[in-house]
């Protein structure tokens, strides 16, 4: 059975950008519909 849960968009962004500082990569959490919910992507 899968599990889905709701996260907050500005708790994400916090999460994506302290692990872009880890690991050096930018990452994103992205809704199941393909919308960004939060990214670390540079500019």
């Amino acid at each position: 059975m899968k599990e889905y849960f709701q996260l907050n968009p500005s708790l994400a962004q916090m999460i994506v950008e302290a692990v872009k500082e880890v690991v050096g990569k930018d990452i994103a959490f992205i809704h199941l519909d393909g919308k960004a919910l939060a990214s670390a992507e540079s500019d």
